[in-house]
């Protein structure tokens, strides 16, 4: 049997209700907790360690089912439904603020990021006033979250503008930090879009006196600026500090733009060690390796740049990227005077860049007829080994090392993962919508079923009992409890209408964003695939020059040892003496053998260093020489 619609109910217990003064809620019961703070404002907003300090204006009732929420003993569903009733019959705007906060807060516990993500850019749009600030950084700090997260889900543009308004001498230091990251992730966002001086400036303003904020700004204005004196000073200090947990995450890309300005400095050994110590899981760790290998060979180091250039073409690293590290190798086996190994560098940059190459070319003359985005997909999905065929019936023939490229493209990575989350997002609709329909009729249910036997139980007692008479404890508790499920149910009823509007402008909405995402990453990997078909263009053209500078100094080697004919068998012997003079210091990745392009073995050090075991044939001839003229 289908219970009744439990709005007749309201009627048959309404006079119970009002005959026994049991408390009805209202707006005036918002308040009437003693004065102990003048604002409401949360620790860790958005956390499992979210906690609430409130101020006289939120009533315990309503403290009360927002920690039901946080303590996860109510649903999203639930607090969505009670969230909107709290807004709806708040008559202060501290109080009506909590209750958009609360909306947006569980909309972001039933996963729907992008919903959420809107309704708190609303609160931080509101006007900055001293009892609503606290919960204006509660939502800032979600937003700082949610960028953690999906750094395309930034803040909204007009913060940028008013986030100095945020700053108070009375908020706590907590509140603080969530302002500095705010800043930061709006620095970022200003340095990315090339943003006027001013404007830099008055970001930078913000992070006076804070340490680790401070800092790490202070070293990305330098690098931007150029500024490589100033940018040693300020990532060395960046590094060596105690940096906050949320800053330890660009560690990485400290250590790759600390390097480069030692680079551009010729500190090419502290340029070094900052690239060994980028992380070997690192997306950045094939960008470190090739300027490591630079590095080495401008500081006289042919051996070590040599094998930390091989490394990029062995294992897993020789499907990326790095077209310069068999020049490198060429010009330390040049510079050794290696010239038939130095001549076969150059031929494994053409045996593995031709395939490259030829694509790029091709590509780049009917640039535009094709969108990128769906080869990526089709790569990204055979690089996780899945099949992919109902994507494209054609086998892909993008070279492993451009398509790799394109997956490692940060843009790529960030705006791939929004795309996700709009999917796992419609998901999350139907189960908080199915979670919220499920609850509503348990709701139901339970009010007909306690409804029923409340009213045969009143109508007994009124019978035994005198008119001045209370009703006994037991029934008087029964009916708040169905005084409570008569306020749910009608609070699930009016959420039921606004959650279809949000829904229907959320799906409207989520088309022409994954449309505009999709030109986003298109744009980018354009903007990729050009910048690798320069550079392969640029780096054959040096090669060239090499090869001419190798084969001049091949000549010259040739009518040396002709003239020298028993050259060869003393250098042979010096090369096995200075191996045995230092065999610890030295990492034997194999001579490049006759016959074959690829070195024969590379062991790694626990530095992420290379060496090769190959002799200075350069110095042995004047080593050879100072013998001969003993």
């Amino acid at each position: 049997m289908k219970p009744r619609h439990p709005c007749i109910l309201i009627y048959l217990i309404a006079g119970v209700l009002l005959a026994n003064n049991l408390p009805t809620e209202s707006a005036a019961n918002l308040s009437g907790q003693p004065k102990k703070q003048t604002w409401t404002w949360a620790e860790s907003a958005c956390s499992n360690q979210e906690n609430w300090i409130y101020n006289e204006g939120i009533s315990q009732e309503w403290r009360e089912e927002i920690k039901k929420f946080l303590n996860k003993k109510i649903t999203p569903a639930h607090a969505f439904s009670d969230a909107l009733m709290l807004r709806q019959i708040s008559k202060s705007s501290e109080v009506r603020w909590l209750g958009e906060y609360w909306i947006s807060r569980s909309l972001f516990q039933a996963g729907l990021l992008h919903i959420a993500h809107q309704g708190f850019n609303s609160i931080v749009a509101y006007p900055v006033t001293q009892h609503g600030l606290g919960i204006q950084i509660a939502a800032l700090e979600c937003l700082n979250l949610i960028q953690r997260t999906y750094p395309t889900l930034g803040l909204n543009a007009a913060l940028r503008e008013r986030i100095t308004l945020f700053f108070s001498d009375s908020i706590a230091p907590s509140q603080r930090e969530v302002l500095y990251e705010a800043a930061e992730n709006i620095l970022k966002s200003q340095l990315g879009e090339n943003a006027s001086r001013s404007a830099l400036k008055k970001t930078l303003a913000l992070f006076h006196a804070d340490g680790a904020y401070e800092g790490f700004a202070s070293a990305l204005w330098a690098s931007y600026e150029s500024d490589h004196f100033q940018a040693i000073i300020e990532w060395s200090r960046f590094l060596k500090g105690k940096n906050l947990r949320l800053l330890k995450r660009y560690s990485d890309q400290a250590h790759l733009l600390l390097a480069r300005a030692y680079f551009s400095q010729g500190q090419f050994v502290a340029a070094s060690d900052q690239l060994k110590s980028v992380r070997k899981n690192s997306n950045e760790l094939t960008k470190a390796l090739s300027e490591l290998a630079w590095s080495y060979l401008l500081n006289g180091n042919p051996p070590e740049a040599i094998g930390t250039a091989l490394n990029l073409e062995a294992g897993g690293l020789r499907h990326t990227f790095a077209p310069e590290s068999p020049m490198v190798m060429a010009m330390a086996l040049n510079e050794l005077c290696q010239f038939p190994e130095s001549l076969k560098a150059i031929h494994i940059f053409w045996r593995n860049y031709e395939k490259s190459y030829l694509w790029l070319k091709e590509w780049s003359n009917r640039r535009g007829s094709q969108a990128l985005y769906p080869l990526a997909i089709v790569d990204l999905k055979k690089w996780r080994g899945q099949n992919h065929n109902h994507l494209i019936q054609a086998e892909s023939n993008i070279p492993d090392r451009i398509s790799s490229e394109w997956i490692r493209s940060p843009i790529f990575i960030s705006y791939q993962d929004e795309l996700n989350l709009l999917s796992d997002e419609r998901n999350s609709i139907t189960t908080l919508g199915q979670q919220g329909l499920i609850e509503q009729r348990q709701i139901a249910t339970d009010i007909h079923t306690l409804g029923q036997e409340l009213k045969l139980k009143v109508h007994a007692l009124r019978k035994s009992l005198k008119p001045e008479e209370p009703l006994p404890g037991p029934v008087r508790i029964d009916l708040l409890k169905l005084k409570n499920l008569l306020l749910h149910y009608v609070r699930f009823k009016q959420a039921s209408r606004f959650w279809r509007i949000i829904i229907n402008h959320h799906q409207l909405r989520s088309d022409h964003l994954k449309n505009k995402i999709i030109s986003s990453i298109n744009l980018d990997l354009s903007e990729r695939t050009l910048k690798m078909f320069s550079q392969l263009e640029e780096i054959s053209e040096n090669n060239q020059l090499i090869e001419i500078e190798i084969y001049n100094g091949a000549t010259d080697d040739i009518i040396w040892q002709n003239a020298h004919p028993d050259y060869k068998e003393m250098a042979m012997k010096l090369k096995d003496t200075d191996s045995k003079s230092a065999p610890s210091q030295v990492w034997d990745w194999g001579r490049l053998p006759a016959g074959s392009d690829r070195a024969s073995e590379i062991w790694e050090d626990e530095l992420g260093s290379f060496k090769a075991n190959l002799y200075d044939n350069c110095s042995n001839r004047e080593k050879y020489l100072a013998l001969k003229n003993r």
